[in-house]
């Protein structure tokens, strides 16, 4: 994964303007930069720098749906400040959930100097084409929000030297908890709207709802799939209210964006806010204020953090980590919110000025900061993540 044409970049930068950095991303959103009160030490640690082999700096690409829903946002933010720690770049670019544009938009980032690459996939069938992309670069691809299912596909990936892991949660588990919060507020006839047949999240995430929903006696009186848009979300929740009056609560699957907001949107113009549990994955930019209206009843989050992880797995990778030289999964659960308090306690501690990793834990996890960081490390710290370690690693920070 040495680029000779990097190296003319980085000589060609070093006389004038330098390429992509991390103060300064390449992006298709304006997500700002987070601020962790780190600057000095940032600054201090540049020198200590120890990037690739031959010195060229690193380069990871993000392959992600798009980059203005709330979603997006924070893991831009996360990623960004990342990348300024570390004093690498990152360069975007957008699926918009699109299978197509998948493979096209990892070629796309690999041909920009991208020594590794990380997505969150629309179909397993993509990897392997991913892979010999990958393969012609001489490059890694890395997961995020995203497993592999299929025998063939997962045998075929870890057995890859161009496959570099996934950072996923536990989408069974993710989708059972929601299930029993559904069940907790007392709900017992539900509607289901889901992503794509073959979005392994969506499928795997519904199942775990469906176990849910079997334990505890709950109805599902309908359920449609394949709803990405706010006007489909609008049309199916209008459909629901209209054919089923029994109907208590209303789940989206797959995860909130622009069909949760369609959804919303109808329940609020129907006047069915307070006789609808509405239930969700993705936290909302205004998750405090659909919290307190009762727009929103209970949601799973906080799991922007998973690129995170998966793009300093991806530079561990390539600065050289005898353990990231093998793929790594790694499997992490969400914060969950069923109330106004908890949604302003998430908001304090992880959409604050200072993020869930400063600066200086960053560096930590990286070893070119910390050359003893082991596997088990970094996946224990990946693991650990929930909204009471954020509050007790950060509480002097607060003050």
């Amino acid at each position: 994964m040495l680029k000779k044409v990097l190296l003319v970049v980085m000589c060609v930068a070093l006389l004038g303007t330098m390429i992509v950095g991390c103060s300064s991303p390449t992006s298709e959103s304006s997500a700002p930069v987070a601020s962790n009160d780190a600057s000095a030490t940032v600054e201090a640690a540049k020198d200590s720098v120890a990037p690739k082999a031959d010195g060229e700096r690193i380069k990871i690409g993000v392959n992600f749906f798009n980059y203005t829903m709330p979603l997006a946002q924070d893991l831009k933010r996360m990623i960004d400040s990342a990348a300024e720690a570390l004093d690498c770049d990152v360069e975007y670019a957008a699926n918009d959930f699109e299978d197509e544009k998948v493979v096209t938009g990892i070629e796309n980032l690999f041909a920009s100097g991208c020594d590794a690459v990380i997505v969150c996939n629309t179909a397993e069938g993509q990897i392997p084409k991913a892979l010999k992309v990958a393969e012609q670069y001489d490059g890694k691809v890395f997961q995020f929000f995203r497993t592999l299912n299929e025998e063939e596909v997962k045998d075929a990936a870890f057995s890859s030297p161009y496959y570099g892991g996934q950072v996923h949660e536990d989408e069974m588990q993710v989708g059972y908890n929601m299930g029993k919060i559904v069940n907790d507020k007392g709900c017992k006839n539900v509607g289901i709207i889901n992503y794509n047949h073959g979005d392994l999240t969506a499928e795997t995430r519904y199942e775990g709802y469906m176990k849910a929903f079997e334990e505890f006696g709950i109805n599902v009186v309908a359920e449609t799939w394949e709803v990405a848009t706010g006007e489909q979300g609008t049309q199916v929740t209008e459909n629901y209210l209209a054919s089923y009056p029994e109907m208590d609560a209303l789940v989206v699957v797959g995860g909130g964006g622009e069909n949760l907001i369609g959804a919303m949107s109808a329940l609020q113009k129907a006047n069915k806010t307070d006789d609808i549990v509405l239930v969700s994955t993705d936290f909302t930019d205004t998750l405090i204020e659909d919290m307190e209206s009762g727009t929103l009843d209970a949601m799973s989050g906080g799991h922007w953090c998973d690129p995170f992880f998966s793009f300093m797995l991806a530079y561990n990778s390539v600065a050289g980590a005898e353990w990231a030289q093998e793929p790594v999964e790694i499997a992490m659960d969400m914060i969950y919110v069923t109330s106004a308090e908890e949604a302003k306690q998430y908001d304090e501690w992880f959409r604050g000025d200072i993020l869930p990793y400063t600066a200086e834990e960053i560096q930590q996890l990286s070893i070119t900061h910390n050359p003893s960081l082991t596997k088990d490390e970094f996946i224990e710290t990946a693991q650990s993540l929930s909204l009471q370690d954020v509050m007790e690693r950060h509480a002097d920070l607060k003050e």
